[in-house]
């Protein structure tokens, strides 16, 4: 922690580790505020993240700003990403409805961000497919739904499935906009206001951040 965070001149207090499904995500405090470090086994996987958030922040979208991202492994043998920490509140069951009206408000606005490319970045100028039909029927064959799909339904009605989608061209789009792939309410960070809920943060973007956003 102390290697990655001297990047930035910032002097570490106190660390603590923060639950994660596939990324060492510890928590810093220090002098100069607080930090979220994400480390990833994975290579380029913080990648995606970093698209997204610096996408976003610099269209005014609330999400944590980026204070350092690193896939050289030459500080420590994996890719970092450094956040500012964001402070939140649990949300109360009686404001869900009005923590949802947050989030999609905020959503109509990261879908109004065009982008270059569909899916997953490659690296900053590169995207990994060519078309948002594409992207679906790779997505769908590396699936969980493949293994099981027979078990639901017959085999025709697969075969349909199938058609409507991947050979339905009305299902195409040219213009990919900003997606967050991976919307729940543990992705999203909020504050309890006078008028409601106030979203402070999105957080934990999926692989796929580029192309229809109905797929949110």
């Amino acid at each position: 922690v102390e290697k990655i965070l001297n990047q930035v001149g910032v002097t570490v207090l106190s660390v603590s580790r923060l639950p994660g499904e596939t990324n060492v995500n510890v928590r810093v405090k220090s002098r100069n505020g607080e930090y979220v470090i994400r480390i990833s086994c994975r290579r380029r996987e913080l990648l995606v993240s970093n698209v997204f958030y610096n996408t976003a922040y610099s269209r005014g979208i609330p999400v944590p700003e980026v204070v350092l991202y690193d896939d050289s492994c030459s500080v420590i043998p994996f890719e970092y990403q450094v956040v500012k920490f964001v402070e939140s509140e649990s949300v109360d069951k009686s404001q869900v409805r009005n923590a949802g009206k947050a989030l999609g408000s905020t959503l109509r606005k990261l879908h109004s961000i065009s982008m270059h490319g569909f899916g997953t970045p490659i690296d900053l100028e590169r995207w990994k497919h060519a078309s948002w039909l594409e992207l679906l029927s790779k997505v769908y064959l590396h699936s969980d739904f493949m293994k099981a799909r027979t078990a639901v339904y017959s085999k025709k009605e697969v075969a349909q499935i199938e058609k409507m989608t991947f050979e339905n061209g009305s299902l195409e789009i040219s213009d990919p906009k900003l997606i967050h792939g991976d919307v729940s309410i543990n992705n999203c960070l909020f504050h309890q206001v006078i008028s409601g809920m106030k979203l402070c943060a999105l957080i934990d973007p999926g692989t796929i951040i580029s192309g229809d956003p109905m797929f949110d």
